[in-house]
């Protein structure tokens, strides 16, 4: 297939199914293709539900995997709904037949994990095989969450009761928990492979859950395929497809530019003056940019924290902002949550913002219209 195929290609499922950029992760290709076995083959098997189709675009950067997906978050939050009503109209549907099952899974996962810990370096083979097991079982749990989050995005609290509604973000939260645990025994699993048998072990986390799955057959890896990998780790583009359960994988860097330029990047020509997003607390505030995405930041007093997103670790960023502004989130997210508690202006599911403020950019935050404007 010529690039010019490849790209008219690519346009075409991108535009079919809807993808758009929805969040920014460091995580590896593996770990990738472990989210859409779960939001396509498991959601469908599991709760009659799918993406039908999702990607990433990434790249290992700095010593760390970083990948962008592209979901097609309104389509999932409609399909969302299909549970939504089934909890409204069915008594005790959200434990029995939603959280109950999922508890199971969740609870067999935490014994593995500490069986993995026990293992890596004597057994990492074996570790890696229970690893290709869990993993997209626990993205399969965490899924079901983000459905919810998806759907909040655009949809009011309102459609559930409070008491559902705390209760869905509480074990979000649980089970968000082990995230960490998870990435980091598959990362130490893979490095302790690769010493076992002589390869590089972190290149072998640009393999896929099949291609990995094929791998602890017999151990082996071609010299094409390493080629590949280290062509991966400098950028790929990743799509898996429900129908046919097809995956695809594409490393030619003018391809990869095309579609970020596409669909992802922000045109700095483009001068953008008003930023629109979620209400997650309403208020108004004025001060200058924090982008908590840059590693070196100029010294600023009273700022408007910007993020992708906002974890446990960032509370006192937040406590001592005038405003949270992020790219990603829903009602049920940790800024949201936060900032209702704080009384704080928050303005979520922005996509963009990270790419636009830079530090000391002064704004407004209108969080009583979810918009930002750059003064």
């Amino acid at each position: 297939m010529t690039a010019r195929k490849k790209l008219l290609f690519l346009n075409n499922i991108i535009e079919k199914y809807g993808l758009r950029p929805a969040s920014k992760r460091y995580l590896s290709l593996f770990t990738m293709s472990c989210v859409a076995v779960a939001y396509n083959k498991l959601f469908k098997k599991n709760f009659g539900i799918s993406y039908r189709a999702v990607g990433a675009i990434g790249k290992a950067t700095g010593g760390k995997y970083i990948f962008t997906t592209l979901f097609n978050e309104r389509y999932i939050a409609v399909e969302t709904e299909k549970i939504i009503k089934k909890i409204k109209t069915r008594k005790d549907y959200y434990d029995k037949k939603l959280f109950l099952p999922i508890n199971k899974i969740y609870e067999k996962i935490k014994d593995d994990l500490n069986i993995i810990e026990k293992n890596i370096n004597k057994r990492p083979e074996y570790c890696l095989k229970i690893i290709t097991i869990i993993s997209p079982r626990y993205y399969l749990i965490l899924g079901v969450y983000n459905c919810f989050w998806r759907y909040f995005m655009e949809k009011s609290a309102n459609e559930l009761p409070k008491k559902i509604l705390n209760r869905i973000g509480e074990d979000r939260n649980n089970i968000s928990e082990i995230y960490p645990k998870l990435e980091g025994l598959i990362k130490s699993s893979f490095e302790a492979m690769g010493k076992k048998i002589g390869l590089d072990g972190d290149s072998l986390r640009c393999l896929t859950l099949k291609e990995i799955k094929n791998f602890l057959i017999k151990y082996k890896l071609s010299k094409a395929k390493f080629k590949e990998l280290k062509r991966r780790k400098s950028g790929y583009l990743y799509l898996c497809i429900e129908k046919g359960d097809r995956e695809y994988i594409f490393t030619e860097k003018n391809i990869i530019k095309t579609i970020k330029n596409n669909f992802i990047i922000i045109d700095k020509k483009k001068k953008i003056k008003i930023i629109k997003g979620h209400i997650a607390y309403p208020g108004i505030a004025r001060g200058r940019v924090y982008n908590h995405t840059f590693y070196k930041h100029k010294k600023i007093a009273k700022y408007v924290l910007v993020a992708v997103m906002t974890r446990p670790d960032d509370i006192h960023l937040i406590k001592n902002s005038l405003a949270v502004i992020t790219d990603e989130g829903s009602i049920l997210s940790h800024a949201a949550i936060v900032c209702r508690e704080l009384k704080k202006p928050c303005i979520i599911g922005t996509k963009i913002a990270t790419q636009v403020l830079k530090d000391g950019d002064l704004v407004e935050v209108d969080a009583d219209k979810g918009v930002v404007r750059i003064i």
